[in-house]
Formats: structure tokens, C-alpha cells, sequence
């Protein structure tokens, strides 16, 4: 394991390379696993390395689809896509903590018939002068995932879980991908606006390939801001709220932002895949599963006082992971959810 500027660098080739069942008699693959959950409870961010995807064509595709008109771009807009809540949305259309993001982009999540009537489940929107995107997204998918069971796997095995402790929640896992367009600072949205203002993601695992351009931030246990600048051939990994409710805020859900793109003149390009539990899935406490010296950490996460900038504590979180989604996204796009999603039960104490 090496570092960028603190944040860990794990090279995952050998979880990849070894089947899961195997990694009991491998110290290498057990050391990994240790390495990614210490980054976990530490930094709830670190980058990945040897893995074989590759999203150069899937990023030139993104861009003649940015260079597309207004026009051209809104015939596949989020509108159109009712419950599924796939598609293009433009500059100004998507907020964090009620102030406007500085970006546009489009919203994917696997393709299921039209007939499925689920919120967030249903066909993608695709744009036909781009066609080469559809193939190149879905493959991009698919690949996530497998890392996605890869990484969970290795958060049960480090935990001292078992290695397929998590298999249950994703026997129909919520994946939504997104590309992300963020053209230079306008100061027409005002100065306090950013890229994408701080937030946390609200799942189990973020998985982000991001430009050259720069420009993401995480915030330190400190209180402080930290870059976590692109490196070559790796993967962002973060972890969202449902992780840290289920460990009692031992592993975190780091909040992190896009910073300002002030005197920027190109457009910065980034791809986060979701890899989510079910919307089934139940956000329950598994500390007592847990090795002995991580319950006590998990005892001690429990007491601190909670810092984060929304006041809230994903931790206190009592319901399915769908309940906790829709309350989540209906403040980020809160027309669209008034009158394409439905709100579910669940409590937040």
C-alpha cells in the first residue's frame, strides 16, 4: 500500500485475481482486505489500482455528447424519464444542500424493462448521436460492479465477517452511474456555489474515475480540506451513509466536494458508479459481527458528536436503504422528485 497526500493507494490485483473463498490461506489477499478497511475507518476514501478498466473511449464519447447542443442534449433530459430518473440535466438543475451545483450531466442505472414501475428501475435514455455510449456505459457497469462485490468482500473479510456477509444485500443492488460535466466557475450562481457542494454519498460504495482537470476535496477528521487529486489508471473509492450506519460509524462516509473552478478553461469530466444495497435492504447495526477491537472502536464512533454539516447522523437511521434513497435525492432534485418519485416510510431520529 502506498500514499498520496495521506490518502491510501491499494493495489486490489491479487482480490481480483483470487477467488474470494481462497483468501482465508492467502496473506497477501487478507492484507489487502486489512489495508482497505484501516483506509476505511481512517480516511472513508482511498484510490484503487491494478484493475484492467479502461474509460478513455467511454470519456471521448462523454465529450462530443457535452459539445452537443442544448437542444440536442434535452432530448434525452430527466424529464422524460418519469420514475426511472434517467438522463441529461443541465447547469443549475441539481442542488447540494440547497445550493445549485456547477455542473450538467446524465444519470444511468442498469437497463430494465419499461414495464418495471419501481422508482429508479426502468430503461435508460440513450443519445442517438452518440450511439457508441450505450456499450460502452453498460460494459463500464458491469465491470463496477464486479469490483464493487470485490471491495465488499473485503470489507466483510477485514471486519472479521464473513467474506459474503454483504451477498444478501445486493442480490438486486441499486446501480446508478453518472457522468459529470463541470464547465469553469460562473459567477452569475453566486460566490458561494460550487463544482458540487460538500456532501456525503449515501450508500455502501462509490466507485469514481475522474479526468485530469483536479478539483475533488475531502474533508479530514480534522476539520480541514483535503485534495484528492487524480492519479493515473485509479479509482476514487468512497464510502456512503448505509456503510457507516450498519458499523456505527466506524467506517465513514467522508464528506467531499468539487472545489470552485475558478479561472478554469476546459470542462472537467467524472464517472461515479453506485454501488448500492437493495432498496429492500435493511440499515441495520452488525458491530456485534464484527471483530472484538473493531466493536470498541464502533463503541467509541457511537459517543463522538457528530460534526457533519447537515446536522444529521446516518448512524441514527432506522428503515430500508430505498427509504433512506428517495428522502436523499428528493432534496437534490426537488421538482423532479415532487412529481416523479414516491416518498416510502422510515424514521431518522
Amino acid at each position: 500500500m502506498a500514499t498520496n497526500d495521506s490518502i491510501p493507494v491499494i493495489d486490489v490485483r491479487i482480490l481480483l485475481q483470487t477467488p474470494n473463498a481462497n483468501w482465508a490461506s492467502c496473506d497477501a489477499c487478507l492484507d489487502r482486505c486489512k489495508s482497505i478497511v484501516d483506509a476505511s475507518i481512517n480516511y472513508g476514501f482511498f484510490y484503487v489500482v491494478g484493475h484492467s478498466m479502461d474509460i478513455r473511449p467511454m470519456m471521448e464519447s462523454a465529450k462530443k455528447f457535452f459539445e452537443l447542443s442544448a437542444v440536442e442534449k434535452a432530448k434525452i433530459r430527466m424529464e422524460l424519464a418519469g420514475h426511472s430518473w434517467r438522463g441529461w440535466f443541465g447547469v443549475g438543475d441539481e442542488f447540494t444542500s440547497g445550493k445549485i451545483d456547477q455542473k450538467e450531466g446524465i444519470y444511468f442505472g442498469t437497463e430494465d424493462p419499461a414495464a418495471d414501475q419501481r422508482p429508479l428501475r426502468g430503461p435508460n435514455q440513450w443519445p442517438s448521436r452518440v450511439p457508441q455510449l450505450k456499450n460502452q456505459v453498460l460494459a463500464h457497469m458491469q465491470q463496477s460492479r464486479e469490483l464493487g462485490a470485490t471491495l465488499m468482500s473485503a470489507i466483510a473479510t477485514g471486519l472479521g465477517l464473513h467474506t459474503e456477509h454483504f451477498k444478501s444485500d445486493f442480490i438486486e443492488p441499486t446501480e446508478l452511474f453518472r457522468i459529470f460535466a463541470y464547465p469553469p466557475h460562473n459567477a452569475k450562481h453566486g460566490a458561494d456555489t460550487f463544482a458540487v457542494g460538500e456532501h456525503t454519498d449515501y450508500g455502501f460504495l462509490t466507485i469514481l474515475a475522474q479526468d485530469a482537470s483536479g478539483g475533488l476535496q475531502i474533508r479530514t477528521q480534522d476539520n480541514k480540506w483535503k485534495d484528492a487529486p487524480p492519479i493515473e489508471n485509479a479509482f476514487v473509492i468512497n464510502l456512503g451513509d448505509a456503510l457507516e450506519n450498519c458499523t456505527g460509524g466506524l467506517l465513514r462516509a467522508t464528506p467531499h466536494r468539487v472545489n470552485q473552478r475558478l479561472g478554469a478553461t476546459a470542462t472537467r469530466f467524472s464517472f461515479p458508479y453506485f454501488y448500492d444495497p437493495g432498496m429492500d435492504a435493511q440499515m441495520i447495526s452488525l458491530i456485534n459481527q464484527m471483530k472484538p477491537e473493531y466493536q470498541e472502536a464502533a463503541a467509541i464512533a457511537l459517543k463522538k458528536q457528530n460534526s457533519r454539516w447537515d446536522n444529521t447522523d446516518p448512524t441514527r437511521f432506522h428503515g430500508t436503504y430505498g427509504t433512506y434513497l428517495m428522502k436523499k435525492i428528493s432534496q437534490v432534485f426537488p421538482d423532479l422528485a415532487e412529481t416523479n418519485l414516491q416518498s416510502q416510510g422510515g424514521s431518522q431520529k
